[in-house]
């Protein structure tokens, strides 16, 4: 272990003689601060401009004039996207994911205003943010810490003497591995601490679970760095030349990052491609109306319905009924038209969660992507957050529209449109929408493939210190 250590020491000597360490840490001190800067200036913005507009959205529901409990239905409410603090360091999907949902009576409305649509091109590109920095340009770097780490000792003659010094070559090779990543480490370790004093000074809403996150991140990036510090300075070992182990290293990084992402990308929506928009809504409205058989119409549906009451009530009119039959039938149209609509959503998840499985699958072989799916799931900013969001924006929907009708059911009467209208108390009654990320737990389980893959790599990658060890 001193041997290790010694081998460390060196190395970050030599890195100071050559200005390179201080060149690394002052670059990636630049770019994170003007990440961290970014990123809560955005956070600040959107997470006001989201805030008051839920709170003005709350007061209209609140304040709107007497009507008719459905009209109330339609006047509708808003659900806004929770900002989650851990978007400074990774936004994820947000830029393309919508920002809020209009909620309304019959209809599940898209959520709407996704930040991309008013930005330009330049946005799909991805916003230049820490996670970036961390996942694309550090393994750049540790490509430019050991490029040369064996190949230009082996060229000078100071492999030769370190060996002959009693250094073993499993030594040798856990310490040229070592050094690197113990550098990238402690410089990504103290700015993630720096970061949080910052946080904690500016009041940005932290909670347990969020420290929690940002632990397992760093952890999982921990090993990210590992795989690729192993990789840099296998490929020095077994180069022929200083510049041939720096072109297949860059060649390399250039693959991974920028090559490898597309081209599964554009595999996942060939091979599970998604419906448009329009083709979407008209076939939703087709079940709705038609019925998902063909058979169950609107019309057989109330008809059916209106019967059913009747003999219910031992009635012969809808005029006798205790009920009114118009609210009614309005909750069960609005159980239907949800279960069409949840239907035809889970099959778009199902497409979406095939894709996702080939990034997944994919990630053995590119840790880049598993390591991205990692982060944007533990910032809650990922596919699953905001489909959760989705589903709590529904549930709160159903909940105030039914207790619309229920009200329209209970307590006016038939074609009562003009003469029945409920006020405030009943407003008061829906609570204000709130949505609740998804926990830790919640969000790894949805990335187990992932984490498997890198936890493989991690060990091959131990493995391969050994092959390093038997090439010196």
């Amino acid at each position: 272990m001193n041997a290790i250590w010694l081998l460390t020491r060196h190395q970050f000597t030599e890195w100071r003689r050559s200005k390179l360490l201080y060149v690394f840490v002052f670059t990636f001190a630049c770019l994170w601060i003007f990440c961290l800067y970014t990123g809560l200036l955005a956070y600040r913005s959107v997470a006001a401009m989201r805030e008051n507009a839920g709170r003005e959205s709350r007061g209209q529901w609140l304040n709107q004039d007497r009507k008719h409990p459905h009209i109330a239905a339609h006047f509708g409410n808003f659900a806004f996207k929770q900002v989650n603090p851990l978007s400074i360091f990774d936004n994820g999907t947000d830029a393309y994911t919508g920002t809020y949902v209009y909620m309304e009576a019959h209809r599940q409305n898209d959520v709407l205003f996704s930040p991309a649509q008013s930005t330009s091109s330049l946005v799909r590109f991805g916003s230049f943010n820490i996670a970036l920095l961390l996942q694309v340009f550090v393994p750049l770097f540790l490509i430019v810490l050991t490029f040369n780490t064996i190949i230009s000792e082996r060229i000078s003659g100071t492999l030769a003497l370190l060996k002959s010094s009693g250094i073993s070559s499993r030594q040798l090779a856990v310490g040229k591995v070592f050094a690197p990543w113990l550098l990238v480490a402690m410089v990504v370790a103290l700015f993630y601490m720096l970061s949080a004093i910052v946080l904690v000074v500016e009041r940005v809403d932290f909670v347990s679970q969020d420290v929690l996150k940002t632990a397992a991140i760093f952890c999982f990036y921990l090993a990210y760095y590992f795989v690729v510090t192993v990789l840099g300075v296998y490929v020095s070992t077994v180069a022929g030349s200083v510049k041939q182990s720096l072109i297949v290293l860059l060649s390399g990084w250039v693959f991974a990052c920028i090559l490898v992402p597309k081209l599964v990308a554009n595999v996942a929506t060939g091979l599970y491609p998604l419906p448009s928009n329009t083709e979407f809504k008209t076939v939703v409205m087709k079940d709705i109306v038609n019925g998902i058989d063909g058979h169950n119409t609107s019309d057989k549906r109330a008809l059916a319905l209106t019967k059913q009451m009747l003999k219910k009530y031992k009635v012969d009119s809808t005029s006798k009924l205790p009920i009114n039959i118009e609210g009614i039938i309005m909750m069960e149209g609005e159980k239907y038209s949800s279960k069409v609509y949840n239907d035809h959503f889970d099959q778009l998840s199902r497409v979406l969660l095939k894709q996702q499985k080939v990034f997944a699958f994919t990630s053995l072989l590119d840790p880049l992507l598993g390591i991205k799916n990692l982060s944007m799931g533990l910032s809650n900013t990922d596919y699953f957050n905001d489909r959760a969001f989705r589903l709590d924006a529904e549930s709160y929907r159903m909940n105030f529209v039914q207790t619309m009708n229920r009200d329209m059911a209970l307590h006016s009467k038939e074609d009562g449109f003009t003469t029945y209208k409920i006020g405030r108390e009943l407003f008061n009654s829906i609570p204000q929408f709130s949505y609740r990320s998804l926990n830790a737990a919640q969000s790894l389980k949805n990335y187990v493939p992932e984490i498997m893959s890198l936890l493989l790599l991690t060990v091959l990658s131990g493995l391969m210190v050994k092959r390093i060890a038997y090439k010196l």
